[in-house]
């Protein structure tokens, strides 16, 4: 019998069994919790987001942006606003109460993936595994054109540069192949087989 002495009686607990793992539920928002043996105590699981060290200092300037910069403009704008709007009427106002909520939300997020941030160690070495980080050039069997990707984080996937998920279809399908190799890959239409030519 697991005994939990709750420090937030508020809340509203409920725990799950999956094959040594718990996860605890709170509102909308589920946290996987794993026993730390060596103390005893619970201790949430978190995501980590690899990312290269320059899509990490793209996000940094973002927040830098938004904290700095956006959220400051917004504040301003809704302090301008309270001094004569009616509140009850003035949709205008709940727009902006409403972006900033958003802004916040979002700039949330951005700290919450550098503070998780696990950075992509490109591979120096002489192997030609795919690894993430890895610029991946392959050709769609039988007669189709040379493709190149780079596979990346979530966070920086951006297909119009040629930069894909490791989580995408692609992305999976390559990770721990090596040049040479066949790789079927599984598309909205249907299955595709192509070959890799390169591993940069």
């Amino acid at each position: 019998m697991l005994n939990f002495n709750l420090k937030y009686p508020l809340l509203k607990w409920s725990l799950l069994h999956l094959s040594g793992v718990y996860l605890t539920w709170v509102g909308l928002t589920y946290y996987p919790l794993v026993k730390s043996y060596d103390k005893g105590a619970w201790i949430r699981m978190v995501k980590k987001y690899p990312m290269t060290q320059a899509g990490k200092e793209k996000l940094v300037d973002e927040l830098t942006f938004l904290k700095g910069i956006k959220r400051k403009e917004l504040d301003q704008q809704i302090k301008k606003a309270r001094g004569f709007c009616d509140f009850s009427e003035d949709v205008s106002f709940g727009e902006m109460l409403n972006e900033r909520s958003a802004l916040d939300k979002h700039i949330e997020s951005i700290e919450d993936m550098l503070y998780q941030a696990e950075l992509i160690i490109p591979n120096k070495g002489n192997s030609s595994i795919i690894t993430l980080g890895d610029t991946v050039t392959f050709v769609e069997i039988p007669n189709g054109e040379e493709e190149t990707y780079t596979i990346v984080g979530t966070v920086e996937a951006d297909p119009s540069q040629h930069k894909i998920s490791s989580e995408s279809p692609i992305g999976k399908s390559l990770l721990g192949k090596k040049e040479n190799d066949q790789v079927s890959i599984q598309t909205p239409n249907g299955q595709t087989e192509v070959v890799i030519v390169r591993v940069n």
